[in-house]
């Protein structure tokens, strides 16, 4: 064999002691959970991140209905008075007493035998 081809390794080869080769080993291990347990809370905090906008949309968005909720309530209040009113106003004027004064005050009729007289100031 020729020297030439065979490849050599230095004279002295730095021997490590029993703790720094624990270290050196730890030092590894560590190196791998890093990036693992970065990703889990990055994920994790992207997941918080998200319920979090969700629940913040969520009662936004309640919040809105609610208000519509009783703007709707209040319109209906008052329409339900509009029309007990004019339910009134309509059970007044099927009366025979409130049709005869319609009739003669607004269209200016007169029952058979009557006469019409009309005051001039």
């Amino acid at each position: 064999m020729s020297s030439s081809n065979v490849k050599r390794f230095p004279a002295k080869i730095p021997r490590q002691s029993v703790p720094e080769y624990k270290e050196r080993l730890v030092k590894k291990k560590v190196r791998w959970r890093y990036p693992k347990r970065t990703l889990v809370m990055i994920v994790a905090a992207m997941v918080f991140g998200y319920i979090i906008f969700f629940a913040a949309s969520q009662q936004f968005q309640l919040r809105q209905l609610q208000a519509d909720i009783a703007a709707l309530q209040t319109t209906r209040n008052i329409l339900l008075e509009e029309n007990m009113a004019w339910e009134e106003k309509l059970q007044l004027l099927e009366q025979d007493e409130a049709i005869e004064k319609i009739a003669r005050e607004q269209l200016g009729m007169i029952k058979p035998g009557e006469k019409l007289l009309i005051i001039k100031q």
